[in-house]
C-alpha cells in the first residue's frame, strides 16, 4: 500500500464537539457527521424551508436536505455484526428516536459520538440491543469514499422526471400487470374461434364446458389484474401530486420576488395544470405507451392466423400515424394560445375576487365584468378551437378503426370462400384488430395531449431554472447572529417596467446600535431602499454589508433571524392572533409573546375582542382595524428579539393612545437595536438620532435628526407635509 493510501485510509481525528443534550439527536448526528468531511453547513437555514412534521426529522428529511447541500444521503440496511467492518463513519439509526455516529477506528478502537454524552471510545455491544439495523452514510458529491461510491449513481434529471421515475418499481408492476391484461385479450378471441369451428359443427359439449370454465377464471383475473393495475397508478398519482405541489410551492416561496413576472391569478392557474399534468404522466401516459408494444404481439397472432388479412390492420395503424401527426403539427400554435388565456383569465379571476368590495362601492361592475366576459369567452373559444381539432381527429381514427374491421370481414370472406379461413377464424380476426388499433389509437391521443403540456412544462421548469437562496446552501457557511453594523456601497434597484430607478447610487453607513429615520416625498423610494436593508429585494448594482459581509454571501433565512421587518401593508393568514403573531414557530416561549404583546400594545386592546389571542381575524385579517393590524406586525417583527428592526410606517393607522404607547415602549427597547424606520409622522421622529433624506432615489442628505429638522424647516416641502 502506497504512502497516499495509507493516509488516505487513515481514520480522520474527530473533532472535539460538546454534547447538545435536548435537540434532535439526528440532526445534530447529521452535522457531526458533516463535520467529519469538513462542510460547515447552515441546518437552521434548511430547515426552516421544509415543512415541518413535529419536533423531530425523520430519516427520510435527510434526503431533501442532501439534495440541497449536495450531498449523497443513503439509509442502508447494516446487520449490527457488520458494523466493525465499516470503514467510514455512518449514523445509527437507535430506538426511541435516538441516533449516534459510528467512527471505525480500522486497527485501533473506534469511537462513538452522541449528542447527549460527545464523543466516547467505543463500546458497540451497548448498542446492541437499540439499534435498530438501519444507518444512514453521508458522503459529499464528488469526495465519495471508494468503499461507498457504489451505493449512489443517480443520473441528472429535471425537477418533473426525477420524482416520476423514483416510483419505478411501481411502473414495473403496471408493466407485469399490462402483459397479463393484454394476455388475456388474446384469449377470447382465441376461445370465439374454437367455438365457431369445434363446438358447434360437432357439439361437444364437453369441449365447451372447458373452454367456458377457463375463459371465465381468464376474465376473472383479468379483473383482479385491472384493478390492481389502477390502484397501483392511483397510489403513484397521489404520493406525486404531493410531490409536485409541495415542490412548486416551495419553490415559489424562496424565488426573488423579481425573478418572474407571474400575477397570483397565474400562479394559481400552473398549480391547476400541474394537476392535469399529474394525472395524465402517471394514469394515462404510462398505461399507453405500456399496451403499444402489445399491438405487434396482436399483429402477429393474427397474421398467423389468417395472413392474406394481416395487411388491413398495419395499414390502419400507419393511416391512425399519419393522421394524428397532422393534428399535432395544427395543434401546437392553439395550445400556446389557449394556454395564454387561461392564464390571463385566472390572473382577472383572482385580481378581481379580491377587489369585490372595491367594485361595488366604486359602482364598476359593468366594466369589469366586460373585462371577465372577454376574457372568459377568449379562453372558451380557444379551448373550443382546440378541442374540435383533437374531437376530429379521434373521430377519423374512430372512423378508420371502423372501416378496417369492415375490410377485415371484406378481404375475410374472400379467404373463406379460398380455403385459407375458417368462420371462427374471420371473427377472431375482426376482433383482435381492434384490439391492435386501440393502443396506437391511445397513444396517439396521449401524443395530443403531450403538446398541451409542453407550454405548461416550459412555464413550470422556468420557475425552477431560476437560482434560488436554497440551492447557496451548500457553498455558504452561516455567518450570524449580526450585531447590526451596515454598509450600503453604490445600492441602486430599479422595478421592472419602470424607467427611472427607485433608488440610485445610495451610499450609507449604520453603525451597531444606531437609531436611523428614513424621511423624503411619496416615491422617493425610502421603502425600497428598506426593504434592500432588510433583504426582501436584491442590489442590481452595488452591495450590502452586514457585519462586513457582503449579502451575496448570506443566506437571507439566516438574515432574517437578526432582522425583524414591518412593512407598510403587512399580510394576515386565516387564523387567530396568536397564530399570526408566532407564524409557526415552534422554538418561541410564552414570555417571548408576552413581551412582543406589550411591546405592540397589543395588549391595549386585546380583551375588547372576548376572545383575547384567539380571536379569529378572518381572510387577510378582514376583521381588524388599521391599527390592530399594525399592532400585530409589530408584534410579527418583536417577537424574536432581533437585533435589526426596520419599520416602514409602523404606526398606520393607530389611534394617538396607541402611538404614544408604543412610543414609550420603543424608546426603552431600542437601547442596544439597530433601528432604521421610514415615517412621516414627526411624533416618532425622537426615536431615532440621526435623519437620511431621499430625493428621486437619491440620498440628498444626512446628519443628525435636530440638524436635519433645521435645515428642512426653511423647506418643508422636501420631504412632506408634516415637517
Amino acid at each position: 500500500m502506497s504512502t497516499q493510501d495509507r493516509a488516505r485510509d487513515k481514520p480522520r481525528t474527530p473533532p472535539q464537539v460538546e454534547a447538545k443534550s435536548g435537540r434532535d439527536p439526528l440532526l445534530e448526528c447529521f452535522r457531526y457527521t458533516l463535520s467529519l468531511q469538513g462542510v460547515v453547513p447552515d441546518l437552521s437555514s434548511l430547515l426552516e424551508a421544509m415543512p415541518s412534521a413535529g419536533e423531530y426529522i425523520e430519516p427520510s428529511d435527510l434526503h431533501r436536505i442532501g439534495e440541497k447541500m449536495n450531498v449523497n444521503i443513503r439509509i442502508k440496511k447494516i446487520p449490527f455484526g457488520l458494523l466493525k467492518e465499516l470503514v467510514t463513519p455512518v449514523i445509527l439509526l437507535m430506538q426511541d428516536r435516538k441516533a449516534v455516529v459510528y467512527l471505525p477506528g480500522g486497527k485501533e478502537p473506534g469511537k462513538l459520538y452522541s449528542p447527549e454524552t460527545g464523543l466516547s471510545d467505543e463500546n458497540l455491544e451497548d448498542l446492541r440491543n437499540a439499534y435498530l439495523g438501519h444507518a444512514v452514510l453521508v458522503a459529499p458529491k464528488g469526495k465519495d469514499h471508494e468503499k461507498t461510491e457504489h451505493m449512489w449513481k443517480q443520473g441528472a434529471v429535471d425537477w418533473f422526471w426525477e420524482p416520476i421515475r423514483a416510483y419505478w418499481p411501481g411502473y414495473a408492476e403496471i408493466i407485469a400487470c399490462s402483459f397479463f391484461i393484454n394476455l388475456f385479450v388474446i384469449i377470447f378471441p382465441l376461445f370465439t374461434m374454437n367455438v365457431y369451428d369445434r363446438v358447434v359443427p360437432n357439439f361437444a359439449v364437453e369441449t365447451l364446458h372447458v373452454l367456458a370454465l377457463g375463459i371465465t377464471m381468464a376474465f376473472i383475473f383479468d379483473f383482479l389484474f385491472r384493478t390492481i393495475r389502477a390502484y397501483i397508478l392511483e397510489r403513484i398519482a397521489a404520493k406525486l401530486s404531493v410531490r409536485f405541489d409541495r415542490d412548486l410551492m416551495a419553490r415559489l416561496i424562496d424565488l426573488p420576488p423579481e425573478a418572474i413576472a407571474l400575477s397570483v391569478g397565474e400562479k394559481a392557474n400552473i398549480f391547476k395544470e400541474l394537476q392535469g399534468l399529474r394525472d395524465f404522466y402517471s394514469t394515462r401516459l404510462v398505461p399507453a405507451f405500456v399496451d403499444l408494444p402489445f399491438t405487434l404481439m396482436f399483429l402477429v397472432v393474427i397474421y398467423l392466423i389468417a395472413p392474406s388479412v394481416s395487411f388491413v390492420p398495419v395499414v390502419g395503424i400507419l393511416l391512425i400515424l399519419g393522421l394524428q401527426l397532422g393534428v399535432q403539427s395544427l395543434l401546437t400554435r392553439r395550445t400556446k394560445e389557449m394556454f395564454s388565456s387561461a392564464q390571463s383569465k385566472s390572473a382577472l379571476m383572482v385580481e378581481m375576487l379580491g377587489g369585490l368590495q372595491t367594485i361595488r362601492m366604486f359602482g364598476v361592475s359593468g366594466a369589469r365584468l366586460r373585462r371577465w366576459h372577454h376574457a372568459a369567452e377568449r379562453s372558451a373559444k380557444s379551448v373550443k378551437r382546440n378541442q374540435s381539432l383533437m374531437n376530429a381527429g379521434a373521430n377519423l381514427s374512430n372512423l378508420i378503426m371502423t372501416l378496417v374491421n369492415i375490410f377485415v370481414v371484406f378481404f375475410g370472406v374472400y379467404a373463406i370462400h379460398a380455403g385459407h379461413l375458417s368462420v371462427g377464424g374471420l371473427i377472431a380476426v375482426t376482433i383482435l384488430s381492434g384490439r391492435a388499433l386501440a393502443p396506437v389509437t391511445g397513444v396517439a391521443a396521449v401524443v395530443a395531449r403531450l403538446r398541451q403540456t409542453k407550454d405548461v412544462l416550459k412555464t413550470i421548469d422556468s420557475i425552477f431554472s431560476v437560482p434560488v437562496e436554497s440551492d447557496r446552501v451548500a457553498n455558504l457557511s452561516a455567518k450570524g447572529p449580526f450585531t447590526g453594523r451596515m454598509d450600503l456601497q453604490n445600492v441602486s434597484y430599479k422595478y421592472k417596467g419602470q424607467s427611472l430607478a427607485a433608488v440610485q447610487g445610495v451610499n450609507l453607513s449604520i453603525s451597531t446600535g444606531e437609531k436611523i429615520g428614513l424621511i423624503g416625498q411619496t416615491g422617493a423610494g425610502k421603502s425600497t431602499l428598506a426593504m434592500l436593508m432588510a433583504g426582501l429585494i436584491t442590489p442590481q448594482t452595488g452591495t450590502i454589508l452586514y457585519d462586513g459581509f457582503a449579502h451575496d454571501t448570506i443566506l437571507f433565512s439566516e438574515l432574517r433571524r437578526s432582522i425583524g421587518y414591518v412593512p407598510q401593508k403587512s399580510f394576515f393568514f386565516s387564523g387567530t392572533i396568536r397564530d399570526n403573531i408566532l407564524m409557526g414557530a415552534e422554538d418561541l416561549t410564552e414570555h417571548d409573546f408576552a413581551q412582543a404583546a406589550e411591546l405592540s400594545g397589543l395588549n391595549m386592546y386585546i380583551h375588547q375582542t372576548g376572545q383575547g389571542f384567539d380571536t379569529e381575524i378572518g381572510e387577510g385579517g378582514v376583521r381588524l382595524s388599521g391599527g390592530q393590524q399594525q399592532a400585530i406586525a409589530l408584534a410579527r417583527a418583536l417577537i424574536r428579539d432581533p437585533s435589526i428592526l426596520i419599520f416602514d410606517e409602523p404606526t398606520t393607522g393607530m389611534d394617538n393612545l396607541l402611538e404614544q404607547a408604543i412610543h414609550q415602549n420603543l424608546k426603552v427597547y431600542l437601547k442596544d437595536k439597530t433601528f432604521i424606520m421610514v415615517t412621516h409622522r414627526t411624533t416618532l421622529l425622537p426615536l431615532v438620532q440621526r435623519l437620511v433624506l431621499l430625493t428621486k432615489g437619491r440620498l440628498t442628505a444626512d446628519g443628525p435628526r435636530d440638524e436635519i429638522l433645521r435645515r428642512l424647516g426653511a423647506q418643508p416641502g422636501q420631504f412632506g407635509e408634516r415637517a
